[in-house]
């Protein structure tokens, strides 16, 4: 499935080698001016099993977005690349069971897919300077 997410992501790959700059985002941002996708719509449609549950991939790119569910509830997310590493990543809180965001970064591109907020997901905070 292709989806403008992935082509952004993937086009930051294209630049630089991804595996090297694979990073979590560090510095502060706004995860609502980085958003390239949303799957809530096809997570909610998914039959979700315990553990890890593939929910987007890209062809292009190699990135596959996870949700982990535990107990029947998603827990949190992951995303790896097309050689099946994790990829690090920042799970974004702006109203708790309603607005979150899970963020990665490749170079200096910070991309932000919109996801349906994990079970007992932590309360916003200032991000740190």
């Amino acid at each position: 499935m292709k989806s403008r997410h992935f082509e952004a992501v993937g086009a930051a790959c294209l630049l630089a080698s991804c595996a090297v700059l694979s990073q979590t985002p560090k510095r502060s941002y706004d995860p609502e001016k980085h958003v390239v996708g949303d799957v809530r719509e096809t997570i909610k449609t998914k039959q979700l099993k315990e553990g890890l549950n593939e929910i987007n991939k890209d062809t292009e790119s190699g990135l596959i977005l996870f949700a982990t569910v535990k107990r029947g509830q998603v827990t949190g997310y992951s995303y790896t690349d097309d050689r099946g590493q994790k990829v690090p990543g920042q799970l974004k809180v702006i109203q708790p069971g309603d607005k979150c965001y899970f963020c990665i970064q490749r170079g200096d591109h910070i991309a932000c897919t919109r996801v349906p907020c994990p079970k007992n997901a932590p309360k916003p905070r200032p991000d740190p300077l």
